[in-house]
């Protein structure tokens, strides 16, 4: 089980199984946590079915009761909207950056494209399923499960039943709901991956030839994901090679794990001078798709140290010994993934995290990462207390985001404030002081100062 050397194709192809993975890790932190959501409604509707006497309740205090009930249901079900809404928000710009970076990886340097800044202010809208908002999905199932429980508590009413056997059939009618529920938890996840790829696409049409369908070849593969495995498209949607299978996005199917692959083109049709790419990079080019790889397969090719982090060290052991099956390592349950470790992987900053986290405005939100990367691409690290008002102290000290970088550049460290230590970049000719952390070195805030003329400032070069 040694890693082989691959084409850039197949190299992408092992990649984007790595990525789902993840994905998958991840659609499973999301699913537990609203299970225990559903669980919490589970258990106030039993509540309130003990406490009302169902046995003896008349039609008055019935109606009341299923009132009662369709107004806990929504509640809850608008909670788990806004709960998956916010977190797949979150992931889309992650799962953006991350495909970049997958592609690029790939090719084994920067071929493709970052999305810009004017294009991602855009990202946070709804999610969209197979022409339905993610939020018309919730309130369709809550709709659904009002309209069962309701029919349930009538039908057991006709037929006598005691209040213990409709507790039994609510917890059956539960788990359906917590089926469906996770159903849409892991389709909408790869929706997210599946916007990702397309916005990431229509950045780079100029190298791209088209897509090609992948899908996870396992037992619980769908009938039309296997035979579409491995067909392509061109950029305009027509077939490529024999087959006429139309176009189409995944996911096709609830639980639909497929993906479309990006097919990058030559060097040649890139017009690249081959002279200038790198033999071990011009020499994969060369290579064809490889068809008809497994996902055993693929964890071959992968070293020991990887397969463990895939399945984890125990599981991989029995597997490369023969102990379990292939079968065996497909659920990945047991191993959430939660947001922030995705983060984490993809090395995003804490400073844009606690942005995301923030209850503003989508485009405030955009344009305040932005900003934050425009400094960071000079070197210079904002405080993440400082990015929430720095359009506010830049205004008055009368500089633009532009103009502050350059003041921090052309400005050295000049003084210490005595109060808590922080370094003082004060600038004559701006009138303004930059003052930074000494621990860290991010930038705290912007001053107006018309002189350094302070008794809590002590000159730098003073400092013993």
């Amino acid at each position: 089980m040694t890693l082989r050397e691959m084409t850039v194709d197949e190299h992408i192809e092992s990649l984007l199984t790595d990525r789902k993975i993840l994905l998958f890790r991840y659609d499973a932190y999301l699913r537990a946590e609203i299970t225990k959501k559903l669980t919490a409604l589970q258990k106030q509707l039993l509540q309130k079915i003990s406490a009302s006497g169902i046995e003896s309740i008349s039609k008055r205090e019935l109606q009341q009761l299923l009132k009662e009930i369709k107004g806990v249901i929504v509640e809850r079900y608008a909670e788990i909207n806004d709960f998956s809404s916010d977190e797949l928000n979150a992931l889309l710009p992650v799962e953006v950056a991350a495909t970049t970076q997958l592609y690029n990886q790939a090719v084994k340097f920067d071929l493709f494209n970052q999305i810009p800044d004017t294009r991602l202010k855009a990202i946070n809208s709804a999610l969209v399923i197979n022409g339905t908002p993610l939020k018309d999905w919730w309130s369709k199932q809550g709709d659904d499960l009002v309209f069962k429980f309701s029919a349930l508590v009538r039908q057991g009413m006709l037929e006598g039943k005691q209040s213990g056997q409709l507790v039994t059939e609510v917890k059956a009618l539960m788990g359906n709901s917590r089926r469906y529920a996770e159903t849409l938890v892991r389709t909408s996840v790869m929706k997210v991956h599946d916007r990702a790829q397309e916005m990431v696409r229509d950045e780079n049409r100029d190298i791209l030839n088209g897509e090609q369908h992948l899908s996870t070849l396992d037992m619980r593969t769908s009938e039309t994901c296997r035979a579409r495995d491995g067909l392509a498209w061109d950029l305009n949607k027509n077939p490529i090679g024999d087959h006429n299978v139309p176009y189409a996005r995944p996911p096709l199917h609830p639980n639909c794990r497929s993906t479309l692959k990006l097919l990058t083109k030559s060097w040649r049709e890139l017009g690249i001078d081959l002279a200038d790419i790198p033999e071990s990079t011009r020499a994969s080019m060369d290579g064809q798709v490889k068809a008809g790889m497994t996902y055993e397969d693929w964890l071959k090719t992968k070293t020991p140290a990887q397969q463990d982090a895939v399945l984890g060290k125990g599981k991989a052991d029995l597997w490369r010994n023969g102990v379990i099956t292939f079968r065996d390592m497909l659920d990945q349950s047991g191993r959430p993934l939660t947001l922030k470790q995705l983060q984490d992987i993809q090395g995003m900053p804490e400073a844009v995290r606690s942005i995301m986290r923030k209850h503003w405005s989508d485009s405030f939100k955009q344009k305040t990462i932005a900003i934050y990367y425009q400094f960071e691409k000079q070197g210079i690290i904002l405080d993440q207390h400082c990015l929430a008002r720095l359009g506010e102290r830049l205004a008055k000290v009368n500089l633009t985001v532009e103009e502050a970088i350059d003041v921090i550049k052309a400005t050295p460290i000049n003084y210490i404030d005595t109060r808590n230590g922080r370094f003082v970049r004060f600038n004559q000719r701006k009138k303004v002081a930059v003052i930074q952390s000494k621990k860290d070195g991010k930038i705290i805030t912007f001053e107006r100062k018309g002189s350094a003329k302070s008794d809590n400032w002590i000159a730098y070069e003073k400092i013993p």
